[in-house]
């Protein structure tokens, strides 16, 4: 009985596992090597304690059949460096054959792990963050911490490197970190659990079997900062039945109307409508708003800013919009008012006193083609003129509540007409005109 002797090598990454076939490694010992048909075969592993091989069945080293054996360096986690084995075969012509196989494991980088990390951090205040925020590992390899990428950024607040924004997926050295470079600063009119996510890198790079030097999972850090103390921006609609723009003794609220709430960008944050009273609220964050009021179909704006105390006069403007309006932890504002008035309309008719007795008697036609002229209580001229339609009626609209009276164009009358005396009776009835000028 002969035994024939071979050895050769194999190399694999760490925590792999690969399986060979035992014709191909003994003809890549012997070129010559003519193929036989194992009929049984053991494998050992060299035990490194003692030096001597030792029969296995089980672990790194197995058989999948008498042709086939399985590496699997799965079974021997991390490790990387040299393991010898031996596999003893017996053909079926009884003759024996012994390959040695030097196994070569070639290292694989094995990611490092961050870890989750929390502060509590007062508003407004600033942290600096240290390379033991990130809680880097690397217990296989012991490589070091090379550097940080933000999966993500905080919702509010600021994290600034070197004091410039970082953005989500900026990778930050570890150097930058342990010089003190990477700052968080804590809102001042929001709080609560503000966070960041992130994955640690280590040196050991990719090179070789195509290791990982960065964390798997993403891990958190958080900043616990109080809530601010709530806002409170309100007042009332009212309506300013004289126009005025303040807020008269008797003059009531609006309900129903639709107030809205905007942010410094313009954005709606909360919309509300007034109660029956008028008066509205919103409870808001510290921060910078503007009231914005929709106007109710009939309505019309009032004058704003007309003082003397902001807490009666209107505070929206044509379009009814507020001011921007500044708010701090804990304060009400209740001095954002909005005035609204109804718009009148004056007017009657011009008609032929058949018998001068100055009223209006059933029968009596109007006149048409009189210019009709408005003005205000300081004299001013406000609107027209107008022409008395074929009904000789005219009617000025959408005013703003007030004093005005009309002037009647003595030049327009019907010729060798002129005005009838003035307020004989009923005002619903009589001629308001002066006679000598037309003028109410």
């Amino acid at each position: 009985m002969a035994t024939t002797r071979y050895s050769t090598s194999v190399t694999l990454c760490e925590d792999t596992s690969v399986n060979y076939e035992l014709s191909d490694l003994l003809k890549q010992a012997d070129p010559n090597y003519s193929e036989i048909d194992p009929a049984r075969i053991k494998l050992y592993v060299l035990d490194s304690t003692t030096n001597k091989y030792v029969e296995v069945t089980t672990g790194f080293f197995t058989a999948a059949d008498k042709d086939t054996f399985t590496v699997d360096m799965a079974q021997l986690p991390n490790f990387n460096g040299i393991q010898k084995v031996r596999v003893l075969g017996t053909d079926s012509t009884n003759n024996t054959f012994v390959l040695d196989l030097q196994i070569n494991v070639t290292p694989v980088n094995d990611a490092p792990s961050g870890a989750d990390d929390a502060v509590s951090l007062a508003s407004g205040d600033s942290y600096v963050l240290g390379l033991d925020d990130f809680g880097f590992s690397d217990p296989v390899e012991g490589n070091n911490f090379k550097s940080v990428v933000m999966t993500s950024v905080p919702i509010s607040g600021s994290l600034t490197l070197d004091g410039v924004a970082v953005a989500a997926g900026q990778e930050i050295q570890a150097a930058d970190i342990a010089a003190g470079k990477l700052v968080y600063t804590a809102p001042t009119n929001s709080g609560g659990a503000i966070s960041f996510d992130f994955q640690v890198r280590d040196d050991g790079g990719t090179d070789g079997c195509g290791g990982n030097d960065l964390d798997l999972t993403p891990n958190t850090f958080t900043f616990n900062v109080p809530l601010a103390a709530k806002a409170v921006i309100g007042d009332r609609v009212w309506e300013d039945t004289n126009a005025n723009g303040v807020q008269d003794a008797g003059e009531a609220g609006i309900g129903g109307v639709t107030v809205q709430l905007k942010d410094a960008n313009g954005n709606p944050v909360a919309t509300t409508t007034t109660d029956g009273s008028g008066n509205y609220s919103f409870t808001v964050d510290p921060g910078t708003y503007t009231v914005s009021v929709a106007t109710p179909a009939g309505y019309r704006v009032t004058e704003s800013d007309m003082g003397p105390s902001d807490a009666t006069d209107s505070d929206i403007n044509d379009f009814g919009n507020s001011a921007p309006v500044t708010v701090v932890a804990g304060e009400t504002n209740t001095t954002v008012d909005a005035g609204l008035f109804r718009s009148a309309e004056l007017g009657d008719r011009v008609w032929f006193d058949t018998n001068g007795n100055g009223q209006q008697d059933g029968g009596e036609a109007g006149v048409a083609g009189v210019l009709v002229r408005l003005y205000n209580a300081a004299g001013d001229l406000v609107d027209g003129p107008l022409t008395t339609d074929a009904n000789g009626e005219y009617l000025f609209t959408n005013l703003r509540p007030g004093t005005y009276s009309v002037q009647f164009d003595k030049t327009t009358l019907p010729a060798g007409y002129s005005f009838t005396t003035a307020n004989t009776g009923s005002d619903a009835s009589d001629s308001d005109a002066s006679v000598t000028d037309g003028k109410t």
